[in-house]
């Protein structure tokens, strides 16, 4: 298993390709059907991979609200995307515009990885302490 944090990053990548490829390559069709389907590739990679690993990181009791949370901070940032996007897009251009997200989504990318470092060394450590797997924090007992 390669973990959630790479398959979060490579959708990020993906994202970031994406943007590159609307920016040079946007007046030849089969440059637009690839950036569209590494666009579905991107999505596919972030959306499922990422509610699973929002609900893997609850507690059974804040699972429910954890995931409204991801739901909500989802939407919400498609709404303020759509602002800022075409706030940005008039000021200086789609080139600019996408760009810009390119560069977004590679900050993601590498938030995505270093959460997977993370998650790595908080694995290990758990794992030498007591012997056994590795669960949640949410999911260890309290002392």
């Amino acid at each position: 298993s390669i973990g959630r944090a790479p398959l979060l990053a490579a959708g990020a990548v993906a994202m970031a390709l994406v943007q590159v490829l609307y920016i040079g390559a946007a007046r030849f069709s089969l440059a637009v059907i690839f950036a569209q389907m590494m666009r579905a590739f991107g999505f596919a990679s972030f959306t499922s991979t990422a509610m699973t690993y929002t609900a893997e990181r609850s507690s059974e009791t804040d699972r429910a609200a954890n995931s409204a949370l991801f739901n909500l901070t989802q939407y919400s940032g498609q709404l303020a995307g759509l602002l800022l996007g075409g706030a940005l897009a008039q000021s200086f251009g789609f080139a600019a515009l996408f760009a810009f997200c390119g560069l977004m989504a590679l900050g993601a990318a590498l938030a995505f990885l270093s959460l997977g470092r993370n998650n790595r060394q908080l694995h290990g450590a758990v794992a030498n302490a007591d012997g056994g797997p590795f669960e949640p924090p949410s999911a260890l007992p309290a002392n």
